[in-house]
This record gives C-alpha cells, structure tokens and sequence, in this order.
C-alpha cells in the first residue's frame, strides 16, 4: 500500500504540474474533475449506471483539451463532452459483457448486465447518439467539410460494431471494445481534417 500511496502522490504531482501550464478555465475544469474520479469507485456499488459515470469521468478530458484550446466554454464544447459520455457508455457496455457472470456473482451492478438482454438496440443508441453529438459538435464549432465523411465513416464502424455485439462471446466483446482506440484515432483525424479544410 505504501508503494501505491507513493506512486499516487507521484502520478498526482505529474498531473499538476501539467495543469498550471493552461490557461486558468482549464485548471478549474482540471479540480472541478476530481468530484467525478472521487465518485467513480462507487458506481458499481450503488448503481446500475457505473459506464455512465465512467463516461462523465473519463470523457473530461474532451471538454478540457476544448478549453485548453479555446479558452471558453461553448455549445461545441457541450456537444463534444456529450458524444464522448455516450460513446464510452457504449463501449464500456460491451467489455463488461464479458465479466458479467464475476459481476453477478460479487454483487457489482452495470449497465453491461442490465442491457444484455438488448445489447444491440442499447449499443446502437449510444452510439448513434454520440455520432450525433459529433456531428453537431463539428457544425457548432465550423469545422471544415473534411471534418465529416471521416466522422460519419468513424459512426459507421461503430454502428457496424453493435450490430454484431453479442454479449455470449466474449472474445468479441474485448475485440469490439480494443477497436474504440482505432476509432478514436479516426475521429482526432477527423477534427484534424476539418481544421484543414
């Protein structure tokens, strides 16, 4: 424990010091995170929703880079923060697809149990609502017209990928969910793209 204890303070040190180099909305956005990554943990204990919080969590990074950028806070930045919530509460769906049975077992909730009876029709939502936000994030923030056919291709595959999930395989479920990094990559190319266009 002591060495985690240390390692921690190490990575917290780290994070600060990358935080003072933004502007000051940003090292708010930076503190203000540390509510989520405090409430994180306890999802799984008392709610079915831990990939939504986990979204909200980990999807912060989107509206902070935003600000980082920006130095405001916008609809586009909204829209942005809503498309990566969802797209990870859908990916994060499908890998607990495949600890179900331990999650059941110890008692932990997800929306990978309560949804396995509508894995498809719950991933596809998701995902089709996080294209969208993408899509109205890209409009909002006047990207150029490069910006979306590589978006909607990214929307595609994503949308391809939940129409095949299936919560029986998990193999599957942990390709799917290893394949977000490729797509995530398509979308950063994607909002390159509509700067240069």
């Amino acid at each position: 424990m002591r060495h985690a204890a240390f390692f921690l303070v190490a990575l917290l040190f780290a994070g600060l010091l990358i935080l003072l180099q933004l502007n000051p909305l940003t090292q708010l956005l930076g503190a203000s995170s540390l509510i989520l990554v405090g409430l994180y943990p306890l999802a799984k204990r008392y709610t079915w929703w831990p990939q939504l919080v986990m979204g909200f969590t980990f999807g912060f990074g989107a509206p902070m880079g935003y600000a980082a950028v920006t130095d405001r806070c916008d609809l586009a930045q909204a829209a942005l923060y809503l498309a990566t919530i969802l797209w990870q509460l859908g990916f994060d769906t499908i890998y607990g697809f495949q600890d179900m049975d331990d999650d059941a077992r110890i008692g932990v909730k997800s929306t990978s149990r309560l949804m396995a009876g509508q894995a498809r029709a719950f991933t596809g939502l998701c995902y089709g609502a996080a294209g969208c936000a993408l899509l109205g994030a890209g409009a909002l923030a006047h990207t150029g017209p490069w910006f979306y056919p590589v978006a909607l291709l990214c929307v595609g595959i994503l949308l391809k990928q939940a129409a095949s999930v299936n919560p029986g395989d998990p193999a599957l479920c942990l390709a799917q969910f290893r394949a977000n990094r490729n797509i995530g990559l398509g979308i950063m190319l994607a909002c390159v793209a509509g700067q240069a266009g």
